[in-house]
């Protein structure tokens, strides 16, 4: 039969040092558990969109395309702009395939949640800012030889337009048709006129000279106007009458002139036609460098890429605050079991003799008497 009585007195004098192991086993704990900081890991997804171009670029180029720009990104992000702004501690996982997005993976982790997310979504909008930075910067640079070849034949062109109005506004008055038909009519007047060819033969030799020569060089030659110099000075010779003379040299004279604004209107028309070719040439070469142009924007528009938040940033993982609450019932629970282990411990390895059936145990003798303790006072 069981002894209530000695198991209760052996359980009450061995609980304060089941409680002193309990509150050593659980101040321990929770010391360490203190030094221990909980951490909060925020995590958030990017997903990289760009058109695809009527061209066809294969998938597996835009992916190579898209991971080394991430890769730049994220060396971007690891390393400090300046001496003022920390360094930012993240980690990074780019998810990319041949038939799906390529997705930018970002985890940070922080003393708390708020500090978590809100330096995440700060991230998040830092890396998109510096990605269309750098493209731009990029996209500056490959189209910065077009637009100058643009605006060079756009310069080209305009300067060439105001030539040509600056050439037309000296336009002679009269057309060229007019003064051909003035100089045959004052050509007519001349040969008309009073001669004394028959009477002199050198201004017949001079006439014949100057059919000839008119069929060879031009009315304006100097050639053809010697001949005709000497011809007024023939008739002037052969024919006494002045009032004659004077008429042939002021034909003459009028012919000269008439025949130097012919030429001057050639070499009009002769520079307008060539202002005209250059101008239609600067115009060839203007579009051409504009169709360039958009071809190479379009080809940025289309491989430009676009950084989009498909997962807002959140906590990520287990809750510290749960995993916690967890350490203390289980630091709570293994010091109730080592004050429960310290109490049957003691119990257990008690070498005292306590009840006569200890004497039988221990010494192997059995007791025929037992007296009650009376107290110290009769002691």
């Amino acid at each position: 039969m069981m002894n209530w009585k000695y198991w209760s007195w052996q359980i009450t004098r061995s609980i304060p040092l089941a409680i002193c192991a309990a509150a050593l086993l659980g101040t321990a704990g929770l010391f360490t558990l203190n030094a221990f900081t909980m951490a909060f890991t925020a995590s958030t997804k990017i997903v990289l969109e760009r058109p695809l171009d009527l061209s066809g670029t294969s998938i597996v180029q835009r992916t190579t395309a898209e991971v080394q720009h991430l890769q730049l990104l994220i060396h971007a992000m690891s390393t400090p702009s300046s001496e003022t702004q920390p360094l930012t501690l993240f980690e990074s996982k780019i998810e990319t395939s041949r038939d799906k997005p390529t997705y930018l993976e970002l985890t940070m982790t922080q003393p708390s949640a708020s500090q978590a997310i809100d330096a995440l979504q700060s991230l998040s909008h830092r890396i998109q800012e510096q990605s269309e930075a750098i493209q731009l910067k990029r996209e500056n640079s490959s189209i910065a030889k077009f637009q100058a070849r643009a605006k060079s034949t756009e310069i080209t062109l305009t300067a060439s337009r105001e030539t040509l109005a600056t050439h037309l506004d000296g336009k002679p008055d009269s057309s060229l048709e007019e003064l051909r038909k003035t100089s045959a009519a004052l050509r007519g007047r001349l040969l008309n006129s009073p001669s004394d060819m028959a009477t002199n033969p050198n201004l017949a030799k001079l006439y014949t000279e100057l059919e000839i020569a008119k069929g060879v060089y031009s009315d304006a030659h100097p050639k053809v106007r010697l001949i005709r110099t000497k011809i007024v000075r023939a008739q002037d010779e052969g024919n006494p009458e002045k009032i004659n003379a004077i008429f042939r040299s002021s034909i003459v004279r009028q012919l000269e002139l008439v025949d130097v604004a012919i030429t001057n209107h050639v070499k009009f028309r002769t520079e307008e036609q060539r202002l005209t070719q250059h101008i239609e040439t600067a115009s060839t070469e203007n579009r051409i460098a504009n169709d360039n142009l958009s071809k190479a924007l379009q080809a940025i528009h289309s491989n430009h890429i676009h950084l989009k938040v498909v997962d807002r940033a959140g906590l990520s993982g287990r809750d510290p605050i749960q995993v916690r609450t967890t350490l203390l019932a289980l630091l709570f629970l293994c010091s109730m079991a080592a004050g429960l282990a310290v109490l049957a411990m003691r119990i257990k390895f008690d070498s005292r003799l306590r009840r006569p059936e200890d004497l039988y145990k221990k010494l192997g003798l059995t007791p025929f008497a037992t007296l009650p303790d009376l107290g110290p006072s009769l002691g």
